[in-house]
């Protein structure tokens, strides 16, 4: 897992664009109870926030939402998801 200055500093962009995101709901992480927000350390997560940084896609989803939050998808890892658009808005695909 990669802190908001851990990723920032991999992709050399100020840490404050990242929480900049997350507070126009542009990037869709979920926050730990510690306040902090973890980011997958893969390459498809840290090419995705890149895709968002240069504006390639509108939104990044990242959350993790659970089995038993009715109406939306679910996944319990991020590893070895494919990532696709999806109405400009990039989430892991369904499994």
């Amino acid at each position: 897992m990669l802190s908001a200055v851990q990723l920032a500093a991999r992709l050399d962009i100020p840490v404050n664009w990242i929480y900049v995101q997350i507070r126009r709901k542009r990037l869709l992480i979920d926050q730990q109870s510690t306040g902090a927000y973890l980011f997958q350390n893969s390459p498809a997560v840290v090419n995705a926030v890149r895709d968002l940084r240069n504006r390639t896609i509108h939104q990044l989803d990242l959350r993790i939402i659970q089995p038993h939050q009715e109406g939306h998808q679910h996944a319990l890892s991020l590893e070895g998801i494919n990532w696709r658009a999806r109405q400009e808005t990039w989430r892991p695909s369904r499994v």
